[in-house]
């Protein structure tokens, strides 16, 4: 068996433990101990509230261009109803 082997095998056995949990305290203390033990990792509670704006922000969302999409939509020459399209979907 390798190193990463052995690793792997114990991150498994370790979800398998935290999975077992059934009471809020439980689970809440592992929190705190993972939190102690990796400071910094990817690991962090959920906000409370978050904006549209904030959101947008952080995944730096820059929206489409309605010109561009228009002459998308022209380019590719669509000719049947919207209703008809709808209706392939199902």
């Amino acid at each position: 068996m390798t190193a990463k082997t052995d690793l792997n095998t114990r991150k498994f056995k370790l979800i398998a433990r935290i999975e077992a949990v059934q009471r809020p305290e439980e689970l809440k203390k592992l929190e705190e101990l993972v939190d102690q033990a990796l400071p910094g990792s990817i690991i962090k509670p959920l906000r409370k509230e978050l904006t549209l704006a904030e959101l947008l922000e952080e995944q730096n969302f820059k929206g489409f261009d309605r010109n561009e999409l228009d002459q998308l939509i022209d380019s590719i020459g669509i000719e049947e109803p919207l209703e008809d399209l709808l209706a392939m979907l199902n």
